[in-house]
């Protein structure tokens, strides 16, 4: 538990923004006293829960890491993907969640990318504008190749009619 260190102690650290594990000097833990939680629109009160601030040296310089709930063995603050961590038990738990959550997302991409293309060909179904649209791009775009083609074939026979001495504006 975060209550249960102490000043010279190792706090384990995982930047989960710049993928790095790294090791910080537990400084000063100061205990706060338990604080009430209330639940919105005047719901049901919670039981108190303490908190811990923790100083301490990461990265070579001092951070402070503020009202980690005292009860747990990692917590994480994700307004900047940091996960602090009171053992090497926890940071390991906590990094096998992070693949979990990161392999879910990754075997899904196939899935959305289905379901995109599915959407896009009902659309140009349904849709006559952006059928329209998308023909014309296609119009466009195999004009423009046909352009660069026909500016290569030029270059090709002005170098060939160089080669056989034909200057411009000669006959």
């Amino acid at each position: 538990m975060l209550r249960d260190i102490r000043q010279g102690a190792t706090l384990f650290i995982l930047n989960k923004k710049d993928l790095s594990r790294e090791q910080a000097e537990v400084l000063q833990v100061v205990p706060s006293t338990p604080q009430f939680n209330y639940a919105p629109n005047g719901g049901v009160m919670t039981p108190p829960r303490q908190t811990v601030t923790i100083r301490a040296r990461y990265n070579g310089k001092e951070v402070v890491f503020n009202n980690l709930f005292a009860d747990l063995s990692s917590v994480e603050d994700t307004s900047n993907g940091i996960v602090v961590c009171e053992n090497k038990d926890a940071l390991l738990a906590e990094i096998k969640a992070f693949k979990m959550n990161n392999d879910n997302i990754v075997s899904q991409i196939d899935v959305y990318k289905n379901n995109s293309s599915w959407c896009d060909e009902q659309i140009l179904q349904l849709d006559p504008v952006a059928k329209a649209e998308v023909e014309n791009r296609d119009l466009r775009e195999i004009i423009q190749k046909q352009g660069e083609e026909i500016l290569g074939l030029k270059s090709d026979i002005k170098s060939l009619l160089e080669s056989l001495g034909y200057k411009k504006g000669k006959e």
